[in-house]
């Protein structure tokens, strides 16, 4: 779903300075959408149209106080803000039997880096972890801040017993 379309709306989220209640609509709004056109559905990409309540339940206000008048103002203050802001646009209003269709503002390709393989840098008993170092520099990167890996994994794996004869 809208795995990319959340990591953005996170930075987004912080440069348009907006508040918890409309962070967190958002960011929902990002993973219920889809990334990109090629989805099942076939469905625009960055949109969501999902009613009310379901907005509601992602603010916390659960069945069934999601339909409550409360859950209603909170919800429509949180989009408002969100529309204001220019992080979403409303494509359609909802009205009885449609419900509303917001166009999510947001980067959602997936980088270039994104496209690494998993790789094996566990040795023994089969266990496998994934090496990602093509999305952080190389496997030895000397930038500041970047923990070198082991070829067993993060220093806080125990080595095999096999690697230790």
């Amino acid at each position: 779903m809208g795995l990319f379309a959340a990591k953005n709306a996170i930075l987004v989220a912080a440069r348009l300075h907006l508040g918890h209640t409309a962070t967190v609509l958002l960011l929902h709004m990002a993973l219920e959408c889809w990334d990109n056109a090629e989805n099942p559905e076939r469905t625009p990409p960055r949109r969501y149209f999902a009613g009310r309540e379901a907005s509601a339940i992602a603010l916390g206000f659960l069945a069934p106080d999601n339909a409550s008048e409360a859950a209603h103002r909170a919800v429509k203050r949180a989009v408002k803000e969100l529309v204001d802001t220019g992080a979403i646009t409303r494509v359609r209003s909802a009205h009885k039997g449609t419900t509303a269709e917001f166009e999510l503002n947001l980067a959602s390709s997936r980088p270039l880096s994104w496209t690494t393989r998993p790789v094996d840098n566990f040795r023994g008993l089969g266990r496998k972890g994934t090496n990602y170092s093509s999305l952080l520099g190389t496997k030895n990167s000397s930038l500041k801040g970047t923990k070198k890996l082991s070829q067993r994994g993060p220093e806080n794996d125990p080595p095999n017993s096999k690697e230790q004869e």
